[in-house]
């Protein structure tokens, strides 16, 4: 049996194969190995965020306030950037990895028959840390779905959704409303659901209305409005004036202040708190600036609706120099979606070989754009393009989880 955290997930990554397995199938393993685990329910509350793009942000921002309000805090998210112990956290500090490795140990005592992926240990043993460590709340992020998630396993008491656009079409479906469908089951009955998304399909309303969960839809039950130096939020019952700027989308910051209000009769937060936690939110790899002169901002943008939010903040910057573009992506991805809007923005491209069995080739991606230079590692571009760069450029890197976690992992 693996003894380091490294020898743990080099055998989950080599020896988990379940792609003979349909979700719904997968799915029944993961609820018995659950089962067999003791993992049911916990209690304290559980809030559980899906959607297609921010889900992290909601994550990190209900972090942040409820550790700026004193309450003890565990998550789970994925993917990690850097290092795999990014995924469970207490408090905002990663889980150590003995814990990790314990946790994974007794997983495989209890459910070697199983037929368990990387994911479902990855997110099963979070879920086993934080039985220890019994914090005040449980913020758990779902992969790809919903329904047949590994964090489904545990009943959500705020189900929280972000938004929904197209990607993964493969697995969740080809429309909106298919894909609002499969996230929706993480609704619990009579359990509150946001939605952060300002135009959702009808299923998400609809799913709830039959589930008979209280449903705070943004725009209408909750809504926030951004001036020059701070934010509004107001609420069924609750209003917050001039509130500081998150460094996450305010869109996201808003739907996680929504699923704080409907739980303050359990754990209570100051208007104090909230502005700290505001404050306090880090999350890597969201339009983040990780240099100056030229500047170089990282987003894991890699669906077209993540890179429509992308642009959008990158048309508010000041440089007034050359736009240089990072790019790579994963093959099952709607590249040509995510390049269309921003190649009126960019000047060069700089096309990545990523390190993952699923990676889209660069001179295919070049194919796309019918320009771009190649090249087999991200490493090798992002030389290339500081060489070209002058100080007054803005070079950003994006299109995947992958390229942003070669770089970051180097500077």
């Amino acid at each position: 049996m693996p003894k380091s955290l490294a020898s743990w997930l080099d055998d989950l990554l080599s020896t988990r194969p379940v792609a003979q397995l349909n979700s719904e199938q997968r799915f029944i393993k993961v609820k018995e190995a659950a089962r067999r685990l003791g993992l049911g329910h916990f209690t304290c509350p559980v809030i559980t965020v899906v959607g297609t793009n921010g889900k992290g942000s909601c994550v990190a921002t209900l972090a942040a306030i409820y550790q700026a309000a004193g309450y003890k805090t565990a998550t789970v998210t994925s993917p990690h950037l850097i290092t795999f112990n990014e995924r469970i956290c207490v408090d905002g500090h990663m889980a150590p990895d003995e814990e990790i490795c314990e946790a994974f140990a007794h997983i495989a005592h209890q459910c070697n028959d199983l037929p368990l992926s990387y994911f479902h240990y990855a997110t099963l043993a979070g879920l086993l840390i934080f039985i220890q460590k019994k914090p005040d709340i449980i913020i758990l992020e779902a992969g790809i779905g919903g329904n047949y998630d590994v964090i489904n396993v545990i009943d959500a008491d705020v189900a929280l959704i972000s938004t929904i656009d197209l990607d993964h079409c493969e697995i969740l479906g080809n429309t909106r409303d298919e894909i609002a469908t499969c996230k929706m089951g993480v609704a619990r009955d009579g359990k509150p659901v946001i939605c952060g998304d300002p135009s959702p399909p009808p299923s998400v309303a609809a799913i709830a209305a039959s589930q008979h969960c209280p449903y705070y839809q943004l725009g209408k039950a909750f809504m926030f409005t951004e001036k020059t130096d701070d934010w509004d939020w107001s609420g069924p019952e609750t209003v917050y004036k001039q509130l500081p700027y998150p460094s996450v989308l305010t869109q996201n910051a808003a739907s996680a202040l929504m699923a704080i209000d409907v739980l303050q009769s359990t754990l209570a937060v100051a208007e104090t708190a909230i502005i700290q936690g505001l404050r306090d939110i880090k999350l890597a790899g969201r339009c983040q600036i990780i240099r100056h002169h030229p500047t170089v901002v990282c987003d894991v943008a890699h669906n077209p609706a993540a890179v429509a939010v992308l642009l959008k903040k990158l048309q508010s910057f000041s440089a007034q120099g050359r736009h240089f573009a990072l790019f790579g992506a994963l093959r099952h991805k709607n590249v040509k979606a995510m390049l269309t809007p921003m190649k009126a923005w960019v000047d060069d491209w700089y096309l990545v070989d990523l390190l993952h069995p699923q990676a889209m080739p660069s001179q295919a991606i070049a194919e796309i754009l019918a320009c771009g230079q190649c090249f087999n590692q991200a490493t090798e571009a992002y030389e290339a393009v500081m060489r070209a760069a002058k100080a007054n450029d803005i070079i950003v890197i994006f299109g995947s989880f992958y390229i942003i976690s070669q770089l970051l992992s180097v500077q």
